[in-house]
C-alpha cells in the first residue's frame, strides 16, 4: 500500500469536508485520539466528523513535513478553517501520527504544536 496516497486521501476528505470518505480510511478497530485526550472510536468517526465539518465553512491544510516509515506516518501541518458558529477563522499547527494496519488507518494521534 502506498501510504502517501492514504495521507493524500485524508487531506482531500478534510478539505472537502467529506466525513464518509474520512471515516472509510480507518480500519474496523480504528481510533482517533485528539489533543485533549478524547477518543473517537470507529463506529463514531463518521458522525462526529460530520458534525464537526458541518460547523466549518472551509478547511485548508498545508503540509509542512511528512515522514512515512514502515506502517507509520508523521505529518506536521497547518490547519486553517472558518467556524460558522463563532464566525472566526482558526489557524493551528498540528502533528498527526498515523498507525496503519491492513491498508487503513488504525490509530490517529493528534498533537497541537
Amino acid at each position: 500500500m502506498d501510504y502517501q496516497l492514504l495521507v493524500n486521501d485524508v487531506i482531500k476528505a478534510c478539505e472537502n469536508k467529506d466525513a464518509f470518505l474520512f471515516s472509510s480510511l480507518f480500519s474496523n478497530d480504528g481510533v482517533i485520539i485528539l489533543n485533549n485526550n478524547s477518543t473517537i472510536y470507529k463506529e463514531d468517526i463518521e458522525t462526529v466528523t460530520k458534525t464537526y465539518f458541518d460547523n466549518l465553512k472551509y478547511i485548508k491544510i498545508h503540509v509542512k513535513s511528512l515522514i512515512i516509515q514502515e506502517n507509520k506516518a508523521f505529518i506536521e501541518w497547518s490547519w486553517l478553517d472558518y467556524n460558522l458558529i463563532t464566525n472566526k477563522e482558526n489557524n493551528r499547527d498540528n502533528l498527526i501520527i498515523l498507525d496503519f494496519k491492513n491498508n487503513s488507518i488504525d490509530r490517529w494521534q493528534e498533537y497541537n504544536k
